[in-house]
């Protein structure tokens, strides 16, 4: 049997696609909720600088799903899953655990 082993870039893009062709009653493709966050990659210094300043954070996961909570058909504030993508040879950095266990802690746990 074949072994499959994804890159987290094809990880991800899986996610993203499934989310555009996934439709919530009521609100639309998951698509419309889901944003990619642009921390990871090889960038030149200014660009780094750059983004830093535009406040882009070493460890904050990949993904962020910003779903609307609802009861009875009305809005009632939201809630949102944090995705961090990771092939199977994928690591954790310190940033990245850091990061998903401050958000554990304000409650996306």
């Amino acid at each position: 049997m074949r072994s499959i082993n994804p890159s987290e870039h094809q990880i991800q893009c899986a996610i993203v696609d499934w989310a555009n062709k996934t439709k919530i009653p009521h609100f639309g493709k998951y698509g419309d909720f889901l944003l990619a966050i642009p921390n990871g990659g090889n960038r030149s210094i200014t660009e780094a600088i750059r983004l830093k300043k535009e406040g882009v954070k070493k460890g904050v996961s990949d993904l962020f799903f910003a779903y609307p909570r609802h009861f009875n058909d009305s809005m009632h504030g939201a809630c949102g899953l944090w995705l961090e993508v990771k092939s199977k040879k994928g690591v954790l950095s310190k940033e990245q655990k850091e990061w998903i266990k401050l958000m554990n802690n304000m409650g996306y746990g």
